[in-house]
């Protein structure tokens, strides 16, 4: 039993966090977590994850990402995982070859987690590898598999 747990342990984080496409508002896939880094498909490194808050590699905090959604500031929806929203999502990219990581600076103090709402952000303020806002559409509500809300409460 006691070699089981740290298999079950491994098996849960590198299936959370190693090769988890992130689509945006519009289901069109706008990066992969890998190694708790979010990387473009033109092999960017956009922003990094420390528990549940993303940051730039600057370390200004930009977001939270909570059971596979990624959230702003504000509590509103910029992306997500598959499965962790309703919605059809187009497929992946191919993945180029990753750029070298920049050095991350000191992280800034996350802020209190807002109200999560069940509606999608207008823009992150952050780009995507063609150069848009990552990602970006009009507010909007979707229901989740469980409960009829994107975050399934």
């Amino acid at each position: 039993m006691r070699r089981i747990i740290p298999f079950f342990i491994f098996f849960l984080v590198g299936h959370f966090l190693y090769g988890q496409t992130i689509y945006n508002v519009n289901g069109k896939a706008g990066g992969y977590l890998e190694n708790s880094v979010l990387w473009g498909f033109d092999g960017t490194p956009l922003m990094h994850l420390s528990n549940e808050n993303f940051y730039t590699f600057d370390g200004k905090h930009v977001g939270f990402f909570v059971t596979g959604i990624l959230y702003n500031q504000q509590g509103q929806i910029t992306g997500f995982k598959k499965g962790s929203v309703i919605m059809p999502t187009e497929p992946d990219p191919p993945k180029a070859p990753k750029a070298p990581l920049s050095p991350k600076a000191p992280l800034e103090p996350a802020p209190p987690r807002p109200p999560l709402l069940n509606t999608f952000a207008t823009t992150t303020g952050q780009t995507s590898n063609s150069g848009q806002p990552y990602p970006s559409a009009p507010t909007k509500n979707f229901p989740s598999k469980s409960s009829g809300s994107v975050t399934g409460k």
